[in-house]
């Protein structure tokens, strides 16, 4: 066993929590501004903000980094190593962790 799913679990879930069923926006788009003020009127409303183009492939870096960031807070010795995107059942994005050496 490398890791214990708990560690994952948590990690994850964090994460879930806040992009499930949320609209994922850049800060930089120009619908921004009006989509913040939509979501000051509709609290309910789930927005995710990120500083890049939401696109499958930029999302699976994004995760990649996100979850190896967090293992590296408690588990240093431990990262993962790649992360799939879906589209559709067809179509995916891949981001995979390359070690310099």
């Amino acid at each position: 066993m490398v890791i214990d799913f708990y560690h994952i679990k948590h990690i994850l879930q964090e994460l879930m929590d806040q992009l499930d069923h949320s609209l994922v926006i850049d800060y930089n788009d120009p619908l921004f501004p009006e989509i913040k003020r939509l979501v000051e009127l509709f609290p309910e409303l789930r927005v995710y903000v990120v500083p890049f183009h939401p696109t499958s492939e930029n999302l699976a870096k994004y995760l990649l980094e996100y979850v190896n960031n967090k293992l590296r807070e408690k588990l240093t010795d431990i990262y993962c190593v790649m992360v799939e995107v879906f589209e559709t059942k067809n179509a995916s994005a891949i981001a995979q962790l390359v070690k310099k050496t």
